[in-house]
């Protein structure tokens, strides 16, 4: 299936930042003097899902980061998990999303990248089930 560039599970003893810089030097070749250049935190996203066949919840807090790649710097696998890279356009993208070929959870990073980029117009009924409330604690650092 189609991914983002570089994703990856956040550890209990791990910060985001930590998480990311790991995951885009295993996944995509990227160093982390690259990262602390080009990449910007942008949002945190929330969910949960209900496994089918126990019925228990999953929470899952998502930490998300746009890095715009100047001119020369191309993202190169370095991992069997992933095959290739390629560039898509904005349509191709939607094309994916709609014929259900991107993992279902990062279909919201991508919906949520669209609105920030003003592709599609927000939607504050889309935006809070991006951000929705646990119904537990938790704590972001």
């Amino acid at each position: 299936m189609l991914d983002v560039t570089v994703a990856g599970c956040v550890r209990a003893s791990q910060k985001p930042w930590d998480s990311i810089v790991e995951e885009a030097k295993e996944e995509a070749s990227f160093t982390e003097k690259q990262l602390r250049e080009h990449a910007t935190e942008i949002d945190v996203l929330t969910h949960y899902r209900r496994i089918p066949d126990t019925g228990r919840l999953i929470f899952c807090i998502m930490y998300g980061y746009d890095m715009l790649l100047p001119k020369g710097m191309e993202p190169l696998p370095s991992s069997p998990e992933v095959t290739k890279f390629q560039r898509m356009s904005t349509q191709e993208v939607i094309d994916a999303m709609k014929d259900g070929k991107f993992r279902h959870s990062y279909n919201m990073f991508i919906i949520d990248f669209f609105i920030q980029h003003k592709i599609i117009p927000e939607n504050d009924d889309l935006v809070a089930r991006l951000h929705r409330p646990f119904p537990v604690p938790y704590v972001l650092d």
